[in-house]
């Protein structure tokens, strides 16, 4: 299950989704949530996957999502993700 699904008006099928993850103890988020993500965005074939990390993903999480093509969102506050969610989709 994915936190937000949205797809485009367009007639070709354009499905993004969003997970957000985040830490209450101030650490990044680990892998385990990138490899997750992948099994369910190959599952479901999605077009663009983000995973907003609140604050960070770790450093080892950001290859794994780079290799899947997984787009990572990182802030240290919710409102800062969503500006930078809403300034990485296309106008």
């Amino acid at each position: 299950m994915f936190d937000i699904v949205a797809r485009g008006k367009e007639t070709v099928r354009n499905i993004i989704v969003i997970n957000v993850s985040v830490s209450t103890t101030r650490e990044p988020i680990p892998d385990q949530f990138i490899i997750e993500m992948f099994a369910k965005t190959f599952d479901s074939a999605v077009d663009k996957a983000f995973l907003t990390a609140i604050p960070k993903i770790s450093k080892s999480g950001r290859k794994l999502a780079n290799l899947y093509k997984i787009h990572v969102i990182e802030a240290e506050k919710p409102d800062k993700a969503l500006k930078k969610f809403e300034a990485s989709l296309p106008s």
